[in-house]
Parts: structure tokens; C-alpha cells; sequence
């Protein structure tokens, strides 16, 4: 390996916040990603460009074992790394690897791509997300009762079917029938905000969240809350 190689390192188990950052650094700056993200997320990072994708048991007590021997493999001049739960674990194996590895935390960091495609506006609101109990999508349904028929929503993301199916349940009943498209996990999220108004962010503290600062790049409003009412008058005010 050349003495300045870049590894990228993220432990989400989905295509999530790290897995973007890890990404849109990868394509700019070259190197190797490392990720437990599973078979779905390796195929999108090299459909996205990256060349060099590994997949590597990180977490558990074998965990910084398994990325000390990488790193002797690799002899990375760096370890960029875009999930805060790994930092403890790369500090040991580095320690472990006995290599002058520089470590660069970028869990806090909000890495986008250089160019994003100009977006065609429509008039669907836009969730994009991971699909759990927490995730604020009941709430975004239940706020939905309260609006006119006219507004229509796109569900970008996925999630257990013990989760996802009462919400589709829920998008089935009078109130919502017909309002709700769900397309399940995409590759390309600025492809999926084509046609949208804006986008909704069900968080008290949107701006940590990738997708906020992709939807502000591409143009689009954004609309947050953790409550109905706010919700409501945000996408009221469109």
C-alpha cells in the first residue's frame, strides 16, 4: 500500500449519518473504507465511486484485535474516523498495530459532495430516515390527519418490519389513504427530493442530521419539530 493511504472508518449498521460522511471523504480524498454497515451498504459505496470497500467486525472484544491486523495489512498513513462509538476501538488498535497512524475523529464532521444535481421542486413533503420506534415518522403520519388532503408525503428509508408495519397500516386508514409514498431504501437522496417541496426532519436538533444540510444544499426548505403542532404550522406556512 502507498505510504499515504487514507482508511475511512464508520460502524453503522444502516446507511446513515457516518456512512455518508465516510463517502462523499472517500470519493474526495481517495483510500479505503472500512465498514460493518453489511452487504447493502459495501454494493452503494462502490456504485458510489469507491473502489476499495472492506467489510470488518469492529465492535465486541475481538473488535480493535480485527483492525489492528488490518492496519498491518494496510500501513495506512491515517485513519479517518466517522462514527464517535469506534474512536475508543481504533485507539487500541493502533496501539496494538505499534504503527505511526495518525487518528482524524470525524463523527462531528458534515461531509457532503463537491457537486449536487440541481433538483426539480414539486409539491410532496420529504422524510428521509432510518425507520424506527423513535424516529418521529408516527408523529409526522398523526400531524398529516390534521393538514389537507392535497398533502402528500415520500418515505425515503427503511426499517424492522415490526416497526414499519403498523406505519403502513396507519398510511392506510381514511385520513392518510393515498397520501403516502414509500420507497423504501435509495441510493441517491437528491434523486428522491425531484418533485418534493420540502423536507421534514421530525428532531429538536435538525441541523446534526445529515439529510438537513443535503436538503438546505439542494435547495429545499426544511420543516422540524418533535411535536404535532409543530409540524403543523411549519407545513402550514409552505
Amino acid at each position: 500500500m502507498s505510504a499515504d493511504t487514507i482508511l475511512h472508518c464508520f460502524a453503522g449498521k444502516r446507511w446513515s449519518g457516518d456512512a455518508t460522511s465516510a463517502l462523499n471523504s472517500a470519493i474526495r480524498s481517495g483510500g479505503i473504507v472500512l465498514t460493518e454497515a453489511g452487504e447493502r451498504a459495501e454494493l452503494r459505496l462502490r456504485r458510489a465511486g469507491i473502489a476499495d470497500v472492506r467489510p470488518l467486525s469492529m465492535s465486541g472484544m475481538f473488535g480493535a484485535l480485527n483492525l489492528s491486523r488490518m492496519l498491518r495489512i494496510v500501513r495506512p498513513a491515517a485513519v479517518h474516523v466517522h462514527s464517535v462509538s469506534l474512536l475508543p476501538k481504533v485507539r487500541q488498535a493502533v496501539g496494538l498495530s505499534k504503527l505511526p497512524v495518525e487518528i482524524i475523529d470525524r463523527s462531528a464532521d458534515i461531509v457532503l459532495p463537491e457537486e449536487v444535481p440541481p433538483v426539480d421542486k414539486g409539491d410532496k413533503l420529504l422524510w428521509i430516515g432510518y425507520i424506527t420506534t423513535d424516529c418521529g415518522l408516527r408523529l409526522l403520519l398523526e400531524a398529516m390527519k390534521s393538514l389537507p388532503p392535497e398533502v402528500t408525503l415520500r418515505v425515503v428509508g427503511e426499517g424492522e418490519a415490526k416497526v414499519v408495519g403498523p406505519l403502513l397500516n396507519l398510511a392506510k386508514t381514511p385520513w392518510l389513504r393515498g397520501r403516502v409514498e414509500w420507497t423504501g431504501e435509495r441510493e441517491d437522496v437528491y434523486e428522491m427530493m425531484n418533485g418534493c417541496c420540502a423536507g421534514v426532519i421530525t428532531s429538536a436538533n435538525p441541523e446534526s442530521k445529515v439529510v438537513y444540510h443535503e436538503l438546505i444544499r439542494a435547495g429545499l426548505p426544511v420543516i422540524s419539530g418533535t411535536l404535532p403542532e409543530e409540524l403543523i404550522n411549519g407545513i402550514s406556512s409552505l
